[in-house]
């Protein structure tokens, strides 16, 4: 080893280290190329790493050793007359040196970097620049998957992470390791790698490459690829928030890395993307995502979902929420209710096996108890130990399995106060039904508890956004901030009995929204009546009435019947658009009738329900007809020069002569130009014209053209 080595060696220990901050530079400083203060270039220094600098995986650090420093005539310099920047760019300005010599630092960012050497020899000064490269090392992100009994693929999916790298070094763990080269740009649906074992299968080894001059430069974090365990993701936990109206899930197993998309459902619906995605960690590692802008009275399950590598689906064990409700049966006993869908009366390993009721006081009583429930369909809890002056939370607990195979459903919490009493089931059926100008609102309820007030709720559209409308003391009620005419509109309901206890929310019922989707057809929302199944059975398929209204409301037609919400209306539409009577406007309404048996008193009673729809009004355009010429010669033949057309409500005709200037002017369409002009026959020609007005739907047309006057 060199004299100068061997120095350099020992003051590297002892000098100090610098971390690079900021961005890099890519091209050569000008302060390299073109020193300022006449300072030549000169010198040398050698570099390690050479071919490129790695961020280390775990520390995310990089360190860089410069030796080998040189004076311009290859000989070693003077002791402490040599000094280094290892971060120099175009925006620094002229170098400035620090006072003592530091000849290593560590670099923390990944990018290009020039380390500039200002060197001293007899008495005069020297610059050299070099670059080194600094380079990510972060873990792949992969996706794979068993595609037969023996073959397995790798696909690398085109993240940021993956990109940073041209090259993959995969050890298939049955023969020597094989590099693949990554391109730039990954494409989309990722680079699937291949391989079929003669033998059983193993997990292979793959790690990203920097690969410089044909050779690795750095090395990424290797990766076991767990192929030959499960890759089925499995929701471990499923906690209710905020009311039910957000749920959080945690989630463990899975590809580590993997996108899954959480889908979820209500009741018998079909699976939906909720619009969130949740990525696997490491094997056993929970991982956790919060689904919000949920309907708290809503119950929902849950799974997890993404096509693997060979396009099969990977979809985890569904698991549901756990929806509760309670009522206040006394100043001492509540009585709480709840039901899932993941319960099955035949146990398996996804299914409930075991619930738990648990309450505390609030605020004191942090840990309060559990109380162990049999599994049932229609589980239940009194709870007779209630002091009217505090108030209680509980929750309800569901789940199977244990250890790693253990399933938590909680719902969320909810607290019952004695002294007002608690929700109890909505008894209420709930109709409504368009009027002139506004929906009414039937609300009848069916309970023994005397109503104090009715708490109105309101969506627009096809929105499940329910917001307070209103409260009133009777049980009907007239929307005026409606347009019929633009959307839908459909209320929910929870009232108040005499002792404080507020009911559960209805279910929306809607009104009847009628519209033309396509020519000559009739489209309209469906009807339902909204009540709970103990209180409204035996309901009967909705049938709907096809009826022609005049201007006052007034039933003139009903073209037919039908139990579909949708009616071809052509030929009823055709009839009275030529009706001159009708000045070339049809207006429909669809009346919907409903039979259905309320339950008073646990006696059903038949009963009849009906609905108005909005009116919608089919338009004739205006029809126009105009001769292109006219002879007013007093022969009563064809002396007038006027328009003929009809469902027009205003009109407007003006004649212009050669120059442009209006000679003649109309609004009645009965009455023409007789050809003069101020009272004088005006002389044979072209004469231009405009007519424009407004059709019985209020919509403007106009012509424009000419007409010959003949002699």
């Amino acid at each position: 080893m060199s004299r100068i080595k061997s120095s350099l060696l020992g003051f590297i220990i002892l000098c100090t280290t610098i971390t690079a901050f900021g961005q890099d530079q890519i091209t050569e400083p000008q302060e390299c190329r073109n020193p300022s203060g006449s300072i030549p270039i000169g010198g040398d220094f050698e570099i390690n790493p050479n071919l490129a600098a790695c961020l280390n995986y775990a520390t995310t650090t990089s360190k860089i050793v410069v030796y080998d420093y040189t004076t311009p005539d290859g000989n070693a310099p003077a002791f402490n007359s040599t000094w280094f920047l290892f971060n120099y760019k175009d925006s620094s300005g002229p170098p400035k040196f620090p006072v003592l010599a530091t000849f290593d630092t560590t670099y923390t960012k990944p990018g290009t970097y020039w380390i500039m050497m200002l060197i001293k020899k007899g008495g005069n000064s020297y610059i050299k620049c070099k670059s080194v490269e600094v380079l990510q090392t972060p873990k792949l992100s992969l996706d794979y998957d068993i595609c037969t009994t023996n073959t397995v693929t790798i696909k690398i999916l085109p993240t940021p992470e993956n990109q940073v790298y041209n090259a993959v070094s995969l050890d298939w763990g049955d023969g020597p390791a094989t590099r693949h080269t990554i391109p730039n740009p990954i494409p989309s649906t990722g680079i699937s790698l291949t391989h079929t074992y003669t033998g059983a299968i193993v997990n292979p080894k793959i790690q990203g490459l920097h690969i410089r001059d044909n050779i690795p430069a750095c090395f990424g974090s290797p990766f076991t690829i767990p192929v030959t365990s499960s890759n089925i993701p499995k929701i471990t936990i499923l906690e209710g928030l905020n009311g039910g109206n957000e749920n959080k899930i945690t989630v463990k197993d899975g590809h580590e890395g993997s996108d899954y998309t959480v889908e979820m459902k209500t009741g018998n619906g079909v699976w939906t993307s909720t619009g969130k995605i949740i990525t696997a960690a490491a094997a056993n590692s929970p991982v956790s995502i919060i689904i919000n802008g949920l309907t708290g009275t809503n119950d929902y399950c849950f799974r997890l979902q993404k096509t693997g590598v060979c396009n099969t689906p990977i979809t985890s064990a569904p698991v549901c929420t756990i929806k509760s409700s309670y009522q206040v049966l006394t100043p001492k006993e509540v009585e709480v209710k709840w039901t899932s869908n993941s319960y099955s009366s035949s146990a398996t390993s996804e299914v409930i096996t075991r619930y738990k009721v648990c309450y505390k006081e609030v605020p004191a009583n942090i840990n309060g108890n559990c109380v162990n429930i049999n599994v049932s369909a229609t589980p239940s809890f009194i709870f007779d130990q209630m002091i009217c002056s505090t108030k209680y939370e509980f929750y309800i607990e569901g789940g199977w399995g244990v250890g790693n195979d253990k399933v938590q459903i909680l719902s969320p919490p909810f607290q019952v106060n004695p002294a007002t009493g608690g929700r109890f089931p909505s008894a209420m059926v709930g109709v409504a039904s368009v009027g002139d100008d506004f929906v009414r609102l039937s609300m009848n309820n069916f309970s023994n508890a005397l109503i104090n007030k009715y708490n109105i709720y309101k969506a627009e559209g096809n929105s499940t956004n329910f917001q307070p409308l209103t409260t009133v003391t009777t049980n009907t009620h007239s929307d005026y901030a409606v347009q019929l005419d633009k959307q839908q509109y459909c209320y929910k309901v929870d009232y108040q009995d005499d002792c404080g206890n507020t009911s559960d929310l209805s279910e929306a019922f809607c009104t009847i929204f009628l519209t033309s989707a396509q020519s000559n057809t009739l489209n309209w929302t469906p009807f339902t009546v909204s009540g709970s199944p103990n209180v409204l059975q035996n309901v009967q398929a909705t049938e709907y009435v096809i009826q022609i209204i005049d201007a006052s409301g007034t039933v003139i037609n009903t073209p037919g019947n039908t139990l579909a919400t949708e009616f071809d209306v052509q030929m009823a539409i055709d009839r009275y658009l030529n009706d001159p009577a009708m000045n070339g406007r049809v207006t429909f309404r669809i009346l919907a009738t409903q039979d259905a048996n309320l339950v008073l008193n646990g006696n059903p009673i038949s009963f009849p329900f009906f609905s108005y729809s909005n009116p919608y009004t089919f338009v004739t355009p205006a029809l126009l007809y105009v001769p292109t010429a006219f002879t007013p010669n007093d022969d009563t033949f064809n002396d007038v020069f006027k328009a003929n057309g009809k469902f027009i409500s205003e009109f407007n005709m003006v004649i212009y002569n050669r120059w442009g200037a209006p000679i003649f002017e109309s609004k009645n369409m009965d009455e023409g130009w007789d050809g003069k002009d101020n009272g004088t026959p005006a002389p044979p020609g072209n004469y231009s014209y405009k007519i424009f007005g407004l059709d019985h739907a209020g919509q403007e047309f106009k012509k424009v053209g000419s007409v010959v006057l003949l002699k």
